[in-house]
């Protein structure tokens, strides 16, 4: 009979060698996080998603082994805990995070009748006239922020716009997203917020 993933016939049991490979591919991978981690100066932000990635993989592994003895005479209950074992890992890997499922107050930037200080200083601030087109910058802000000139008709030297053009782009060091304030880069065309408008 064929062997089909990490499994060989039935009653045969695992394939070592398939084991020892995905092993070694874990190990090397968690190598690889640490190392680069260590490079950048990042090692204490990487051990704890590090050590829960670990201990999905290990759940998984343990799932697979009790399941497969229960496969031909009680399939359903080998079934049952492959899929508990997945939901829980989705649930946990795939579930609310710091970007998303977040309350919807904190959108509130978004929306045309926002009673947002910032957003009523910015539109009582900005002037658009024949000699003068002012532009904003929302910077270190949050993800969200630069959406938010969309709604309030604001120009914004920052954003996701669909259409990025590379020379304004190098000209005044504006990239897609400036999620925090270190994040923004300069250029020697545009050296500061005080630079001389051209």
């Amino acid at each position: 009979m064929a062997h089909i993933g990490c499994f060989s016939a039935p009653g045969i049991g695992f394939d070592p060698r398939v084991i020892r490979i995905m092993a070694g591919l874990l190990a090397a991978t968690c190598a690889a996080a640490i190392t680069l981690a260590t490079w950048l100066d990042r090692t204490p932000r990487v051990l704890l998603p590090l050590a829960l990635a670990v201990a999905a993989f290990a759940a998984a592994g343990l799932a697979l082994r009790l399941a497969k003895p229960l496969l031909a005479s009680k399939p359903a209950v080998a079934a049952a805990l492959l899929a508990a074992v997945t939901t829980l890992d989705l649930a946990y890997n795939n579930g609310p995070s710091s970007s998303s499922a977040l309350p919807p107050t904190t959108y509130d930037v978004l929306e045309p009748r926002t009673s947002n200080a910032t957003i009523g200083i910015l539109k009582g601030s900005v002037v658009e006239n024949d000699r003068r087109r002012d532009r904003v910058e929302l910077v270190g802000l949050g993800f969200h922020w630069p959406n938010a000139s969309l709604t309030h008709n604001l120009e914004n030297t920052l954003g996701y716009n669909p259409l990025r053009l590379a020379l304004y782009s190098k000209a005044v060091g504006a990239e897609d997203h400036v999620g925090l304030p270190e994040q923004r880069k300069f250029s020697p065309l545009f050296a500061s917020y005080r630079s001389t408008p051209g």
